[in-house]
């Protein structure tokens, strides 16, 4: 058999070595690296320089669309978020590397507002410690204008004159204030009265003042106030001559009689009657007066003349005396 050079015209070599041989694609593709070393990998390749595309061959055109398949993977893929600081870095930089958003990750317009929130919350609570500041202050100087305003009519209790007989307006007794905690009105339903209360003391001889008018009450300002552990003391006058005052046949009052007292602030307190006496006026126990006869609860004490008048004066000589306790 003849020998022959064999050559790349040779048959044995056709359809073989010059046969397209399929290459390798390096096209774009999405990376998702699962370990560090493959992110390291990436980062190698990417920084040797970048890598160009094949062009979209038909294979890899979507059959509805007319799209490359990769560039419909990429347009379905989540959008990137801008990455914050992890807690790792190395787990960071893999998020970054692939645009994963980060577990971590906040959008700036989310941290702006809560931001903002927490700024506009924070005026809100200085607001309002500054308003109940002044609203406190206010109040403290109302209570305190009123109390040096409100003026006690001209005593009544010395006995050298007599108490006035004219009544007082009903504008006048509507207009009336105290300060909130103080006694304002007292109201008798047996009589049907109501009547002022007026702030006394003690005159120069340490005796109980008295109001100046008969249509008014005189509360003892050194006693309890409504609603207060002790007993409030109210004095008023029976009346003069033929005309009658507020307080004219209290003793009169059955057992279980109520009297209301009307606060500054409009609080209404209720008092039953559950005692009386009639003593003569040296034996008044003014500290008795100041004691509630039921101990357990706020007490109201009402004591008025009555009996016979003194000679060469305008008072009685014996006192009658109520005692109520608050219901």
């Amino acid at each position: 058999m003849p020998k022959e050079r064999l050559t790349l015209d040779n048959p044995v070599f056709s359809e073989t070595l010059r046969r397209p041989r399929p290459s390798v694609s390096y096209g774009s593709r999405a990376l998702l690296p699962r370990t560090m070393q493959d992110v390291a990998t990436v980062r190698v390749a990417r920084k040797a320089g970048p890598i160009m595309p094949r062009q979209a061959s038909a294979s890899s055109m979507h059959p509805k669309q007319g799209k490359p398949v990769q560039e419909i993977l990429r347009q379905r893929t989540r959008p990137s978020v801008p990455l914050k600081q992890h807690k790792s870095p190395g787990v960071a930089r893999e998020f970054a590397e692939n645009n994963i958003p980060s577990p971590n990750s906040r959008s700036k317009p989310t941290i702006y507002l809560l931001q903002t929130s927490a700024i506009i919350v924070f005026a809100l609570g200085l607001a309002a410690a500054y308003n109940g500041f002044t609203a406190n202050n206010k109040v403290i100087s109302q209570v305190k204008a009123l109390e040096s305003s409100t003026s006690s009519e001209p005593d009544a209790s010395s006995g050298d004159r007599p108490p006035s007989t004219q009544k007082p307006s009903a504008k006048a007794i509507r207009n009336y204030m105290v300060s909130p905690l103080n006694p304002r009105y007292i109201e008798i339903p047996a009589f049907k009265t109501k009547a002022r209360v007026l702030s006394m003391t003690v005159d120069k001889s340490n005796e109980l003042q008295a109001p100046y008018g008969i249509y008014d009450a005189g509360w003892y300002s050194s006693s309890s106030r409504p609603g207060e552990n002790g007993a409030m003391l109210i004095d008023g006058h029976s009346g003069v001559g033929k005309t009658n005052g507020i307080f004219h046949n209290i003793s009169k009052l059955p057992i279980g009689a109520e009297i209301r007292v009307i606060r500054g602030d409009g609080k209404v307190f209720t008092y039953a009657i559950v005692k009386k006496e009639i003593v003569d006026a040296k034996k008044v126990d003014m500290g008795k007066l100041l004691v509630s006869q039921d101990t357990a609860k706020p007490g109201l004490n009402l004591i008025t003349c009555t009996g016979s008048e003194e000679p060469g004066t305008f008072t009685l000589k014996q006192r009658a005396l109520v005692y109520a306790v608050q219901k």
